[in-house]
């Protein structure tokens, strides 16, 4: 399945395509975090300049901690100065463009009973600890909000 998908108006065909996608692979906790956000802010991807730009990130666990304040620092800029063209020079009067919104659900998952005794219980933990903080810096920094959902496993 495709890891990024274009933006179109058939939902049906979209929920197709999202049916496609699984989650695989990875030797740690942490995940590709920034990377999804360079993807999903690229000017690239298909962003109109006046659309309202809204970006979800969805996720169990935290960025790899050498990309922390990357990710927060890119949703930062996505926001209070989207389409910003750092130290790049310009030239003519510039159109205005509505900021990006980042906001984030962390997938909180609650390990119980004999779940607890396994291998690499306090990691997760810790690891799911660092995601909230993660991503509600991101969340804030883009000018969104975050939120958790819940999963307990017995």
């Amino acid at each position: 399945a495709k890891a990024v998908l274009p933006f179109q108006k058939n939902i049906d065909a979209a929920d197709e395509e999202l049916d496609e996608v699984r989650g695989v692979g990875g030797e740690d906790l942490p995940e590709a975090v920034l990377g999804g956000l360079e993807q999903s802010l690229d000017p690239k991807f298909g962003w109109k300049k006046d659309a309202n730009k809204l970006v979800v990130l969805i996720g169990d666990a935290p960025p790899h901690p050498r990309d922390r304040e990357k990710a927060i620092e890119l949703v930062r800029a996505a926001h209070d100065n989207p389409g910003g063209r750092g130290n790049k020079p310009s030239t003519g009067a510039k159109a205005p463009e509505t900021p990006f919104l980042t906001s984030c659900i962390g997938v909180v998952v609650n390990l119980e009973g004999t779940l607890k005794d396994q291998p690499g219980y306090k990691e997760f933990v810790d690891s799911q600890t660092t995601m909230r903080e993660d991503f509600a810096a991101i969340a804030k920094a883009g000018g969104g909000v975050y939120v958790e959902v819940e999963f307990t496993f017995k």
